[in-house]
């Protein structure tokens, strides 16, 4: 809503307040609504181009077919988006519950046990020959860690998993495998409007 109390639909195919004559191929309207005045207008703006037409005899709204490759089937688009949605639904389940509760050694995971060590790298640097001006690079070494295996192994926490210790209870990461029907609220169908029904081929 604009500072005017305006609520503008930007879509042209808006028929909230008549139903587009049938004779029309591609209907198309204004429609805004208007909180501080309590109105809403719906203008049937193919249906007076059409009457223009009929007294002028002349054409305003041209209509060409599009190519195959730029047509959408309606059942296709209609899954692909009851599919997002269904996954926007999910991954909002998991976002609000994001923990599911394990035991403790579904949590646990053996791993090698590695240690830090210090060795020495050679490394090229570089440095500036005032007498020549140029800059020329010389090997050199340096010491860093690296982590190497001590050939033990040991028991930790896998990733993602931690102990609650107010409660004492283990949890992991809930994914969308984890949900159950129940979690997800069923997203609505989605059918296309009338207008739109009677024009599609």
């Amino acid at each position: 809503m604009d500072s005017a109390g305006n609520i503008t639909t930007i879509s042209p195919h808006r028929f909230a307040l008549y139903e587009p004559s049938p004779a029309d191929p591609a209907p198309f309207s204004y429609y805004s609504k208007n909180r501080f005045t309590g109105k809403e207008i719906n203008v049937d703006m193919s249906g007076a181009i059409r009457d223009l037409e009929a007294v002028t005899g002349k054409t305003y709204v041209h209509i060409a077919d599009l190519p195959e490759s730029e047509r959408v089937g309606y059942e296709q688009w209609r899954e692909e988006q009851i599919s997002r949605l269904t996954q926007e639904a999910m991954e909002r389940a998991v976002a609000e519950n994001p923990w599911i509760e394990i035991e403790l050694a579904e949590a646990i995971e053996e791993t090698p046990e590695m240690e830090l060590v210090w060795v020495t790298k050679p490394v090229t640097r570089f440095r500036a020959n005032l007498e020549t001006a140029t800059v020329e690079p010389y090997q050199t070494e340096i010491s860093v860690t690296e982590e190497r295996p001590t050939g033990r192994t040991i028991k930790r926490f896998k990733p993602g998993c931690w102990l609650n210790e107010e409660t004492g209870k283990v949890y992991r990461g809930r994914t969308i495998e984890d949900l159950q029907p129940e979690d997800v609220p069923p997203v609505s169908d989605i059918e296309p409007p009338q207008w739109l029904r009677d024009r599609m081929r």
